[in-house]
């Protein structure tokens, strides 16, 4: 079991795995991604390995939602309702969401449900995440953001998967019973 740690704030001095014109990003395949630069997206994999993408994060994650049927107005109803603007892209149990506003170029998304503990770093105020990789591999992220807003937009993500949950049980009981 690997356990390694990773400083985001440090992006610039991660060692580099690779360079693809093209990486699908899904549910299960990646642990969070990011910026580069202007044209690259940085992305976390799975199995530890550190990409970039010859994809700008905007386009790289059009085509994640695009491939995964999420619709930006859906989401944007979704989070209005649970009173939250910093919007990621739920569907039920799996949720991809952002540490702070799309509009900040420091932002990073990350899969939720791969996440299995979270806690402020007391000597900086930032927050490190466990991420669960691969065969027991552990991933312990530093994200640049304070605990309560990492908490707001958990808590929000949550609430909208836990609302598409249960429209999902409500049709398949319509289908089902009636």
């Amino acid at each position: 079991m690997l356990r390694k740690t990773i400083d985001m704030s440090r992006l610039d001095k991660l060692k580099i795995d690779g360079e693809v014109g093209n990486y699908l990003v899904q549910w299960d395949n990646t642990l969070l991604l990011t910026a580069y630069d202007q044209n690259r997206t940085f992305v976390l994999t799975i199995n530890g390995e550190q990409l970039l993408i010859r994809e700008r994060l905007k386009d790289v994650l059009s085509r994640f939602a695009q491939a995964n049927l999420i619709h930006e107005y859906e989401m944007e109803v979704h989070f209005a309702k649970v009173g939250c603007q910093t919007r990621g892209y739920v569907a039920g149990h799996h949720r991809l969401v952002p540490t702070c506003g799309s509009s900040n170029e420091q932002v990073i998304y990350y899969m939720v449900h791969l996440m299995e503990d979270a806690s402020e770093l007391e000597s900086d105020k930032r927050v490190e995440m466990i991420m669960n990789g691969r065969e027991g591999d552990k991933y312990h992220i530093q994200i640049a953001t304070s605990e309560r807003t990492f908490r707001r937009i958990v808590s929000a993500a949550d609430e909208v998967a836990k609302e598409q949950l249960s429209l999902f049980e409500y049709w398949m009981y319509r289908l089902c019973c009636s």
